[in-house]
């Protein structure tokens, strides 16, 4: 009787693990600093990199998923591999342009791969090896959500965006508690200066935003004043986040005098930025 009970438990045991979901976090390389770096994995560690260089997916797929990929990627050693020159410090070399990191129930294992989930990249052994079979493509294939986020081509969505912007403000208009932004900042034509305000502080005397006489504080406040400005700020919020779930909304100054930029957070403005040209 204790022989059958030990079967059971173990054969349970073994059908909660195949039912089981686990993590994975997917990263693709928008685009790149001028001078480098070439690896991924470093924009990842670079304070203040924003959407427009680096986007991520965070889903949640089953153990099958993961246990066919990591064997498609032991596999992968025995394909066609060409040296591939990147590290951290390389400047203009080959960029290492998107990268999986699996969290399972035993580790977590960083994939690295070129080409857009294309190639495997392997930095122990600075090469990559061609998929020629597309097995790649096919595994990804079986998350939809995972192969939508390989597919979109966000500088596309990006340039489409930005040529729609519309809406502007006069400079007059912009007022910190009160005063018009000509008040407080000497402004002179052809210099450059940046302003940033707090909007959330947990002291009394934090600086408020004041557009057209009305105070901003949420998006949709920016939204009322700026309605061209709503398509824009739907593919921010649902592909431009970064990993905290932070996104900007950026509006020009008439006359091509600057830019005002919304730090966002879940529909609530945490800091603006004020740049004059």
């Amino acid at each position: 009787m204790k022989y059958f009970i030990f079967i059971f438990f173990s054969i349970n045991a073994f059908s909660q693990s195949q039912n089981s979901t686990f993590r994975i976090e997917a990263f693709k390389l928008i685009d790149e600093f001028s001078d480098g770096p070439c690896f991924i994995k470093s924009y990842l560690e670079i304070e203040g990199v924003t959407s427009v260089y680096l986007q991520s997916l965070d889903l949640n797929v089953d153990v099958k998923f993961i246990s066919e990929l990591k064997r498609i990627i032991k596999k992968s050693k025995k394909w066609k591999s060409i040296k591939f020159d990147c590290s951290d410090k390389c400047r203009g070399c080959d960029t290492v342009d998107s990268m999986l990191v699996l969290n399972d129930s035993i580790q977590n294992d960083t994939l690295y791969f070129v080409d857009n989930f294309s190639k495997i990249y392997s930095p122990k052994m600075q090469k990559v090896y061609s998929d020629e079979n597309q097995k790649l493509k096919k595994i990804f294939s079986k998350s939809e959500e995972l192969n939508q986020f390989i597919k979109m081509n966000f500088n596309v969505i990006l340039d489409e965006i930005l040529r729609k912007k519309n809406d502007s403000i006069s400079i007059h208009s912009i007022k910190i508690n009160d005063k018009s932004i000509y008040e407080i900042f000497e402004f002179t034509e052809n210099k450059s200066q940046i302003i940033k305000i707090n909007q959330i502080s947990s002291s009394k005397n934090y600086y408020s935003l004041k557009i057209n006489n009305q105070i901003l504080k949420k998006e949709n406040e920016i939204l009322e004043l700026f309605p061209d400005l709503k398509i824009e700020t739907n593919y921010r919020k649902r592909l431009f986040k970064d990993k905290d779930g932070n996104y900007i909304i950026t509006v020009k100054i008439a006359d091509n005098l600057g830019w005002i930029t919304f730090d966002m957070n879940e529909e609530i403005i945490q800091n603006v930025e004020i740049s004059l040209n």
